[in-house]
């Protein structure tokens, strides 16, 4: 079970949870005054997943809860995890470029082929 602590107390680098689940990681901090700005680290809903670490301002007397190793390795493992939602992004982009690729092969050995069936002298003209 996470820690409740509030915001202000918080350090570069900690993890912690939000009451819908979702996990950020602090950054660096300025003055005790200024708002803290954490990176989205694993959404849980309402937050939309994403493959870019949101940066977001929590205000200095928010409750949150700290979170341990362990309790963060759980995280890792859900579709939340930005890093997970980056790399399906990636795949999927990289997966529709290769079939752009895959077509304009397959379309040019399909001329080829026509081309390779017409008689040999006309195939000299193209």
């Amino acid at each position: 079970m996470s820690t409740i602590i509030k915001v202000q107390a918080l350090q570069q680098r900690d993890l912690f949870e939000l009451p819908n689940g979702s996990v950020f990681e602090t950054g660096r901090r300025g003055t005790d005054a200024d708002p803290v700005l954490a990176h989205l680290w694993c959404a849980h809903p309402p937050d939309a997943p994403t493959g870019a670490p949101v940066l977001m301002e929590f205000a200095a007397e928010q409750d949150v809860g700290l979170l341990s190793q362990g309790e963060s390795q759980v995280h890792v493992r859900h579709p939340g995890y930005v890093r997970t939602v980056f790399e399906q992004t990636m795949a999927t982009h990289h997966q529709d470029q290769m079939n752009r690729v895959y077509e304009k092969i397959n379309r040019e050995d399909a001329a080829t082929r026509h081309h390779a069936r017409r008689p040999w002298w006309q195939r000299l003209f193209r």
